[in-house]
């Protein structure tokens, strides 16, 4: 028999590969493969190189300014949530620019709104149990509050350009969307 057959060595099956040989393989099975850029809407107009209108772009930036003068205006009471969703209702077509910049807009607002009431039961607890000395700490409640009205605004200036700017933790999420919530 041939030994560079199969079944060549007395048909035996052929030497096992070296074990550096071997865990690689195995680690190529177990990681799960990346999901494709195409797959995602955002992902895939950003991928293709969409470049919005003017209006778009305009419209984009409202959504972030509105989450903001939202949190601004109602300090939290959770409608302000509404606010990065007027420009959708605005706007004469869901692009997929707008539609980015709106989901990217609410996620982000309802991320700090869930923060903040996090960290207002936290001090209220804390507040109990100190006997009001931790009462001082609602002061750090005003932190999340800054960073929903200036944080929006500096990315909304990046959309009013065109750009597809990401907030640092939603933006990536919203772009990995399958299926984003506002279409």
């Amino acid at each position: 028999m041939d030994p560079n057959t199969p079944g060549g060595f007395g048909g035996q099956p052929p030497p096992q590969q070296g074990w550096p040989q071997q865990q690689q393989q195995q680690q190529q099975y177990q990681q799960p493969p990346a999901p494709a850029m195409g797959d995602t809407p955002f992902a895939s107009a950003k991928a293709a190189g969409y470049v919005p209108t003017d209006e778009e772009k305009q419209q984009a930036f409202y959504a972030h300014l509105f989450g903001a003068l939202g949190t601004l205006v109602l300090c939290g009471t959770g409608l302000h949530l509404v606010g990065p969703l007027v420009p959708m209702f605005m706007a004469k077509q869901r692009t997929p620019f707008l539609m980015y910049h709106v989901n990217q807009a609410f996620w982000f607002q309802v991320g700090l709104f869930a923060l903040n009431a996090i960290l207002a039961i936290i001090f209220t607890v804390l507040a109990m149990v100190t006997c009001g000395i931790g009462s001082f700490l609602f002061i750090l409640n005003g932190i999340p509050v800054l960073i929903a009205i200036g944080y929006p605004f500096l990315v909304g200036m990046k959309a009013k350009e065109g750009e597809w700017s990401e907030y640092a933790v939603v933006g990536a999420k919203v772009l990995a969307q399958k299926s984003p919530v506002f279409k």
